[in-house]
C-alpha cells in the first residue's frame, strides 16, 4: 500500500503485513512514514525525560482493592477482634480468630497476584495520547471495562476516534478543555488546553451539557 507521508509529505510504502498488523488490532493505517513516527516517539520521550515522568512501558499493575475486599477485610477484623469479648470457650475464640485471620490473609494473597499486564505499544501513530504513562494507565483501569475496551491501546484508539468522529460533539469546559462527546454511543474524551487526553469514559449526555 502507497500512501503520502501528512507530516512530511514524501511518498512510503506499507507492506501487506504491516497493513494486517494494524488491522488485526483495530488500528487506523499510519498516514506518517515510518521515519517520522520514530521521530515523534523519539521526542515525545525526550520530553517525558525533561520532566521527569516515565516513559510508556510494558509491566505489571496491581488492581486496586475492590469495596467487597475492602468490606471483607474489615469484617474480618471486626470480628476477630470482637470475639476476644465474648464469652465463649478458649477453642472456640481460638478457632474463630484463626478463620478470620486465614481469610483476610487470603484476600492479601488473592489481591497480589491479582495484576494487570500493560503492553508497550507506540503511541506516536496516534494524534492525542495522555499526558505520561502513569495518567494513560490510571483512566484504562478506571474506565477500561466501561468502555469495552480490551487492551490499553485500544482505550487510546478509541478516545482518539471519539475526538475526530463527525458525530462527535465538542464544547470548551469551565477550565478552558475540551470536551468531546458521542451520543450515540455515549463516550466522553476530554482533551486538554495543551494537547492531550485527559480522560475517555461513559458519560450521560446531561454530564456533557454541564461541563
Amino acid at each position: 500500500m502507497k500512501r503520502k507521508c501528512v507530516q512530511c509529505g514524501k511518498n512510503f510504502t506499507l507492506t501487506d503485513s504491516e497493513v494486517a498488523f494494524f488491522k488485526g488490532r483495530n488500528l487506523s493505517i499510519p498516514k506518517r512514514c515510518k521515519q517520522c513516527r520514530a521521530k515523534n516517539k523519539a521526542e515525545n520521550q525526550g520530553k517525558c525525560a525533561v520532566n521527569s515522568k516515565p516513559e510508556y512501558n510494558s509491566y505489571y499493575l496491581k488492581n486496586n482493592y475492590s469495596a467487597n475486599e475492602v468490606f471483607s477485610f474489615i469484617l474480618a477484623s471486626i470480628v476477630s477482634i470482637g470475639v476476644i469479648f465474648i464469652d465463649l470457650s478458649p477453642f472456640l475464640k481460638i478457632s474463630i480468630i484463626g478463620i478470620s485471620v486465614l481469610f483476610a490473609v487470603c484476600i492479601a494473597i488473592r489481591h497480589s497476584v491479582n495484576k494487570i499486564f500493560i503492553e508497550e505499544f507506540d503511541t506516536s501513530i496516534y494524534k492525542y495520547t495522555f499526558y505520561d504513562t502513569k495518567a494513560m494507565v490510571s483512566h484504562y483501569v478506571k474506565h477500561g471495562a466501561q468502555t469495552d475496551c480490551k487492551n490499553m491501546e485500544n482505550y487510546l484508539y478509541k478516545a482518539n476516534l471519539v475526538i475526530i468522529s463527525k458525530g462527535s460533539a465538542s464544547k470548551r469546559t469551565k477550565d478552558n478543555d475540551t470536551a468531546y462527546y458521542n451520543p450515540k454511543t455515549s463516550e466522553f474524551v476530554v482533551v486538554a488546553n495543551a494537547g492531550y487526553i485527559r480522560t475517555y469514559f461513559i458519560a450521560s449526555n446531561d454530564y456533557y451539557k454541564k461541563q
